[in-house]
């Protein structure tokens, strides 16, 4: 509201809801003095932050011909965040920065960010920026066996949704693992936010946890995350022994056979150490 006159006013204000249940006016003192206001200027070193993401917002306020130094300066936010230095003085140069921390949103939100500047001697003057405020996407990765042997393979499927478990179509993946390989290193998820990749283990005489690593990214999200354990069990050969004959007097000879295998299938050239007691 714009006040003719200088003086003191008293401004009022009731609350409706959708049922037209009205609160109690709660009342406010204006005073109006015929003064030159300060004139802020907010400006964000981002337009676009993921949900509790971070920001730094810088508000130069001057008189109007001049820089001017050790105004006060509020910040506010329209639909959530915070602010680290909530409110200070502007420096010599006429300039304040605070960092501001974006609130935990469930879908694309625009925040205005509002800079208030006061001084005495001038009326109060403000000015806001709108920054964009990105929902995080959520990755589930589901391996089709969770423990292989070495050497072995396992197809892995990976699905992707927003914060309220709606698929997410035209999600770019990108993947990894600490050991092993992957069937592909990016992929697109499909109409019902699915792609499916193959992990192949590594050779290892040990028992070892590979961890497998989901980036998913889409314009209007934040990006998202996960990771997924995959044991990997070594192989273990089954040796089977026979003796022809089985039973020998002194200083006969018999014949040892052993055979190799993994899986029911024979393991040609392994080594194997024979030994008596």
């Amino acid at each position: 509201y714009s006040y003719s006159s200088t003086g003191t006013y008293t401004a009022s204000l009731t609350a409706e809801d959708d049922f037209g249940a009205s609160s109690a006016p709660a009342f406010t003192t204006i005073n109006v003095a015929d003064l030159a206001p300060l004139q802020p200027s907010v400006t964000l070193s981002n337009s676009t932050i993921p949900y509790n993401g971070e920001m730094w917002v810088t508000v130069y306020v001057s008189t109007g011909t001049a820089a001017a130094a050790n105004a006060n300066v509020a910040m506010f936010s329209v639909r959530g965040g915070t602010f680290e230095p909530q409110s200070g003085l502007t420096d010599n140069n006429g300039y304040f920065t605070a960092k501001f921390t974006s609130p935990n949103v469930t879908q694309t939100t625009d925040v205005r960010i509002i800079a208030r500047a006061s001084m005495n001697g001038y009326a109060d003057g403000s000015d806001y920026k709108y920054v964009r405020v990105l929902p995080p996407l959520k990755i589930q990765i589901i391996p089709a066996d969770y423990t292989i042997k070495s050497e072995g393979t396992t197809a892995f499927d990976v699905f992707v949704t927003n914060y309220f478990g709606d698929p997410v179509a035209g999600a770019y993946l990108t993947l990894s693992c600490s050991n092993g390989t992957l069937s592909a290193t990016t992929g697109i998820t499909d109409a019902n936010g699915k792609a499916t990749f193959t992990f192949t283990a590594p050779l290892t005489l040990n028992p070892v946890n590979v961890t497998l690593t989901i980036g998913a990214s889409k314009s209007e999200y934040a990006d998202g995350q996960q990771d997924a354990l995959i044991a990997v069990e070594p192989k273990r050969l089954v040796v089977k022994v026979t003796a022809n004959p089985e039973t020998v007097v002194s200083e006969e000879a018999s014949t040892i056979t052993a055979n190799v295998t993994w899986g029911a299938k024979p393991v040609e050239n392994a080594t194997v150490t024979v030994s008596s007691d």
